[in-house]
């Protein structure tokens, strides 16, 4: 009979393994986990769990009854070695061996590690996982103070409005000029800006750390403008990394990521990978993106299970992104940039209102400020814009990764 071995229990793992079967895979599929847990989501994390609203790990992908009803294997707990892409065997940590016929790698990310002299008395926070959820929760619901947060992308501002509403004093040290370049054009992204300003978080923009000293059990961090802030507690949130050791080892083609075609398969027949660690093909970044979104790991555990089944599958809908912070939901779809002709488009509410960015005729993205059931309209009129026809990416160059918690 042959076999299926998933390499990843996250959220596209976990969604590939069900996908399989509910395509008529008819073989063996083995879900391999490095953590103890199931696969769960990660969007809580920054928000409910910090909060204390949910535990860590609730929101599981599947309830885990549904691995033992659809016939699949789970091995929790289990690091993988390495692969050895030539006899279709992959070595976990402990020497056992696992033989397969295809592959699929849905390996993600690791947090982006920041170091400067005297880091680590700072004893940063980094948030990726559950148990980091689980540590960083303990800290904040447990007392009161003050909060340094390196880094004003998603996770950073999801954190600040964390600690913010559990009564922190919290500072967001940003070293570019506005948070969310990558991700928002500037005028979306002042909105974000503007809602934590609100609600008393300050920004340090143009910043970094340059040095930190312990103090009377408190923690001194130097800025590279030689101002300084003393604060009980620094977390990191600048970005992450995509998993692929395993890949590069086995002598899979990567770059920012590994690197796959518009069917997730990757430089080794039968290997696929998908979700946070695969770079793909992308029409609407017009080359390979590296796409870090709940969204994307369900696209793609649909579309890699339809492959394996010899099904047609197309993955060609806008990126579609969502955060959620203080009363305000922020949903992004296609790529809206600072080049892009914005209009504003009111809501029945002043706290609803759309930012519609177009090229000519063309709308290229949109980010719906509490407007969120207007986005699927917004998604289908951007695909129908869209010429079908582009030009095919080319492997060779790609965009950074858009790393987005939501």
């Amino acid at each position: 009979m042959e076999r299926t071995v998933i390499i990843g229990a996250g959220q596209a793992g976990g969604r590939a393994a069900v996908a399989l079967r509910a395509n008529g895979y008819g073989g063996e599929i083995i879900l391999v986990g490095q953590e103890a847990r199931a696969p769960y989501e990660r969007p809580p994390l920054s928000k409910e769990v910090l909060l204390g609203a949910a535990q860590a790990g609730a929101a599981l992908v599947n309830p885990e009854s549904v691995y033992h009803e659809n016939s699949i294997e789970l091995r929790l707990d289990m690091p993988v070695r390495w692969i050895n892409s030539a006899t279709r065997e992959l070595t976990f940590m402990d020497g056992d061996r696992l033989g397969f016929q295809r592959l699929i790698l849905a390996t993600g990310a690791r947090a982006r590690r920041l170091e400067w002299p005297g880091s680590e008395a700072a004893k940063p926070y980094y948030l990726r996982t559950c148990d980091d959820a689980e540590v960083l929760r303990r800290t904040l619901s447990g007392r009161q103070g003050d909060i340094a947060i390196i880094g004003g992308g998603f996770i950073g501002l999801e954190v600040a409005a964390s600690a913010r509403q559990l009564g922190w004093t919290v500072t967001v040290i940003e070293l570019g000029q506005q948070c969310l370049e990558r991700v928002l054009p500037s005028a979306s992204a002042r909105v974000l800006v503007d809602l934590h300003e609100r609600h008393g978080t300050r920004f340090r923009w143009g910043a970094s750390v340059k040095e930190t000293k312990e103090t009377n059990s408190r923690i001194r961090l130097l800025l590279n403008d030689d101002e300084s802030l003393n604060v009980d507690v620094v977390v990191v949130g600048i970005g992450s990394e995509p998993n692929m050791k395993l890949a590069e080892a086995a002598g899979l083609e990567c770059g920012n990521g590994i690197l796959v075609d518009d069917q997730c398969r990757t430089s080794v027949s039968d290997i696929y990978a998908i979700g946070d660690a695969a770079i793909a093909p992308n029409r609407w970044f017009g080359k390979p993106a590296r796409l870090e979104s709940w969204e994307n790991a369900e696209r793609q555990a649909e579309q890699v299970a339809r492959v394996i089944c010899g099904l047609p599958t197309t993955n060609d809908a806008p990126p579609w992104f969502w955060t959620d912070q203080f009363d305000r939901n922020v949903q992004i779809v296609g790529v809206p940039t600072d080049e892009d002709q914005m209009t504003v488009e009111p809501g029945k509410t002043p706290d609803q209102y759309v930012h519609l960015y177009s090229r000519g005729d063309v709308i290229t993205g949109a980010v719906l400020f509490n407007s969120g059931r207007r986005r699927r309209a917004l998604s289908r009129q951007m695909s129908e814009m869209r010429d079908a026809a582009a030009a095919p990416c080319s492997p060779a160059e790609s965009v950074d990764s858009m790393e987005i918690n939501a």
